[in-house]
């Protein structure tokens, strides 16, 4: 799992989100630890639901044709990748968060919840996309 080098401003939303996600996800999937240990990446699971913060700017985000969910406030491209799970990819925000949800899981878009609340306390929003 590679980790991301973002700049200090990225860097600093991506700590602050660090520290707000939720210590289970869709109800009873626990959060683990992660290898190497980073303020920009976190994991729930076997196999692993897979949170990275402060990647660079997805092409996915500026295509209006992909599909789009916004959950409480946040809005996510969703790249449905059949047998490899969905990767939700947030979209107008200061940094970029990629999650990658194992299809092991049936995750539709309603996994967001648990991740809309830390996302919009943390990271701010932009229309710069």
């Amino acid at each position: 799992m590679a980790v991301p080098s973002p700049d200090a401003e990225v860097a600093g939303y991506c700590k602050a989100l660090h520290r707000e996600l939720p210590a289970k996800v869709m109800d009873d999937v626990a959060r683990r630890d992660t290898s190497p240990d980073s303020a920009y990446t976190a994991a729930w699971g076997d196999p692993a639901i897979v949170l990275r913060c402060g990647i660079e700017r997805p092409a996915e985000v500026l295509d209006p044709q992909n599909n789009a969910a916004e959950v409480n406030g946040v809005g996510w491209v969703v790249d449905d990748r059949g047998d490899d799970g969905i990767r939700f990819i947030s979209r107008y925000r200061e940094a970029y968060v990629e999650l990658l949800v194992p299809a092991s899981y049936h995750p539709d878009a309603s996994i967001l919840v648990d991740f809309a609340k830390p996302v919009e306390k943390t990271i701010p929003k932009t229309v710069d996309d």
